[in-house]
């Protein structure tokens, strides 16, 4: 193989032994040295071959006569980078006709096995390429991936002995360490004091192991300060499985260890504040039982020493067999205003108490409006038409709200009660209502008043404020609208006012709209009755029969009272002072009706009942509760115990009403 000018590139083994040369004598020789002619004709001779790529026939006389040159072509390599060469066919001197076929068939092979070597340079060319193309791609996404997880992750490599081989900016930028710093360091550089050496110790043996290690460290920076890494440590394992650097991948978590001792402390305080709480609401349940016995003690006090006075004074005031002159009739009346004023009063202040002290329940229904409204106005008329006041109900829509109907009642009663009270003589009481935008009903009660004054308007739902009334002659105990205020809250209500001095009053509340289109059966709530401003007359001839009743009573003045009213009755009244003397005449006789104290000495008026109600006796016969626990709490525990539950003071014609029902017949 020769250059174009010449030059010996490569010679085959056969070429040498017919030279009868060696390889290192004749390469980069020129092929002068073994022929006759010189570097300028050979280079001439040559120019025929390096024009065809098929062998072209050449002669070139050699200085041995052992054989010579016969044909030569042209070469090209695979690589651009070597130059053209040329390829000679060197035989010996053996004439014959087969010579030029047996040239030809070499010069094929040689051609085809060239062919072979381009595509495979070719191809290897390709696959190069496209290896090298691959290679490119790979790196580029490994350097986004580790550029990503330097963004977020503190990266650091170390040898097997905890070395530090490579850290990431976030490493330099947490630790406050230079890379130079850092670079052949142990880890223990950042070594805290909060980790037992425990915990190293399990550390290094999971990762010496070849297993990974994840956790939560505190570390030290340069300046000092601590900081938390939730960590994850991976070994890099060689051929035989060990350990031969390892690598670890940090997220700070400094600011969620702050919060996560914050918390903490929260949780510690929450358990303390839980603590007091407690103790605080044990505090106040032992208060509210003591308010409570407190409340009903208070109101059985007080109402006993009430029952003989309003008691005596109604028999008084009603005596036809010894009738009072009108000296002694005004006085007695001034006794029951007083009494019932003073009674008013002791049920505000106990239920206020009672509301205070969350003791007071409501039982929400759907009511119509219509049909509460002619209740309320059959009880305020009788006192509307005493004070020359009309009451004037305008609005006839049938709305149905969301209440209580005795507490909604109750308040009802309230408002319009001031709106007489505080009225103008001859003056006007109107109740209107509509709905609203915020699915409410707003009542309005209008009044033709004196008003109220514009510095005082703040005052109105104050406790024991009567706004200057004081010393007039309008009876008011200065806490109803507090009361009234307090049960529309406890229904889910609002309460308001729109007042001018010397013109009157607007009081209105806004209680939820009921979605329903017509009012369930559901029996009206049982109210402790009151002593009503007239005594009712009885409008039926009763057909008096004589019954023999039981009176279980350990107060002398109740006792006195109560046989006063049966003196006027046809009735027998037996009375004993306890419940064990009551079992013992209740089994021992057959009394039509029997009268039950609850407040007794020993055992109480309500279990004694409960034991008459076991006999075949007592099961259905009437027992009646006379009373001054008359808390809503004592009413609701006798429920279904007694026939009816009267209060005291005692209402002596309402408990006439009560005799009768049960003792008479009517015509």
């Amino acid at each position: 193989m020769l250059s174009s000018q010449g030059q010996i590139l490569a010679i085959n083994r056969v070429a040498t032994q017919l030279l009868q040369k060696t390889n290192q004598q004749l390469s980069n020789q020129n092929l002068s040295l073994i022929t006759n002619s010189s570097e300028q004709e050979i280079a001439a001779k040559l120019k025929s071959c390096s024009r065809s790529r098929t062998p072209v026939p050449i002669a070139i006389n050699l200085s041995t006569d052992t054989c010579a040159i016969t044909n030569g072509f042209l070469y090209t390599p695979a690589t651009s980078l070597e130059p053209a060469q040329i390829i000679l066919r060197l035989e010996k001197h053996q004439p014959s006709s087969c010579n030029f076929h047996v040239l030809s068939l070499e010069i094929e092979k040689q051609k085809k096995a060239y062919r072979l070597l381009k595509k495979s340079r070719d191809e290897l060319t390709e696959y190069k390429s496209e290896l090298e193309a691959l290679v490119t791609q790979r790196t580029s996404q490994l350097e986004f991936q580790r550029s990503a997880l330097d963004e977020h992750s503190i990266v650091s490599i170390a040898d097997i002995k905890g070395n530090i081989t490579y850290v990431n900016k976030k490493f330099e930028q947490i630790s406050l360490y230079s890379q130079q710093e850092l670079i052949g360091a142990n880890h223990r550089i950042l070594q805290s004091k909060v980790h037992p050496t425990s915990f190293f110790k399990e550390m290094w043996s999971t990762i010496s192991n070849g297993k990974i290690w994840h956790g939560e460290i505190c570390n030290l920076a340069k300046d000092g300060s601590a900081y938390w890494v939730s960590s994850s440590i991976i070994p890099q394992l060689n051929e035989y499985g060990k350990p031969e650097q390892y690598i670890s991948i940090r997220t700070d978590i400094t600011k969620v260890k702050a919060m996560e001792a914050q918390q903490k402390d929260i949780n510690r305080l929450l358990l303390i504040e839980k603590e007091l709480t407690v103790q605080e609401r044990q505090k106040s349940d032992k208060a509210n039982k003591a308010k409570s016995e407190f409340l009903s003690s208070m109101s059985h006090e007080l109402r006993t020493p009430l029952n003989a006075i309003l008691g005596f004074s109604q028999l008084l005031r009603s005596d036809t067999d010894s009738p009072l002159n009108e000296d002694q009739k005004e006085s007695i009346d001034y006794i029951l205003s007083s009494g019932k004023h003073l009674l008013n009063l002791v049920n505000e202040v106990l239920e206020l108490s009672a509301i205070e002290a969350g003791k007071v329940e409501c039982s929400i229904e759907p009511l119509h409006i219509v049909e509460l409204l002619a209740d309320v106005e059959s009880l305020i008329t009788p006192i509307a038409n005493k004070e020359n006041i009309q009451i004037q109900v305008e609005s006839k829509e049938n709305i149905i709200i969301f209440a209580d109907y005795t507490k909604c009642k109750q308040v009802l009663i309230n408002l319009i009660s001031n709106a007489i009270k505080y009225n103008k003589h001859a003056g006007s009481v109107t109740v209107t209502w509509n709905r609203t935008e915020n699915n409410t009903v707003k009542l309005n009660i209008i009044d033709t008043g004196i008003g109220i004054p514009d510095g005082k308007k703040g005052k109105v739902f104050g406790a024991f404020n009567r706004l200057g009334q004081e010393t007039s002659t309008i009876e008011g105990t200065g806490i109803g609208l507090l009361v009234t205020k307090d049960l529309v809250k406890l229904m889910n209500g609002a309460i308001g006012f729109d007042s001018v001095e010397g013109e009157g009053s607007t009081f209105w509340i806004e209680l939820p709209l009921a979605n329903v289109q017509e009012l369930r059966n559901t029996e009206v709530p049982a109210e402790a009755p009151k002593v009503p401003d007239v005594i009712p007359e009885a409008t039926e001839t009763p057909v008096i029969e004589k019954k023999h009743i039981l009176y279980v009573e350990d107060n002398p003045a109740n006792q006195r009272l109560m046989q006063s009213v049966f003196d006027k009755l046809p009735h027998t009244l037996e009375m004993v002072e306890n419940a064990e003397l009551g079992q013992e005449r209740a089994l021992g006789d057959d009394f039509d009706l029997i009268l039950m104290d609850i407040n007794l000495p020993g055992i109480d008026g309500k279990e004694l009942t409960q034991r008459l109600r076991e006999t075949e006796q007592y099961k259905n016969k009437p027992i009646i509760a006379i009373t001054a626990a008359a808390m809503s709490h004592n009413i609701e525990e006798a429920k279904g115990l007694f026939d009816a539950y009267l209060t005291k003071p005692l209402d002596i014609a309402y408990l006439n009403n009560i005799l009768n029902k049960f003792l008479t017949a009517r015509k």
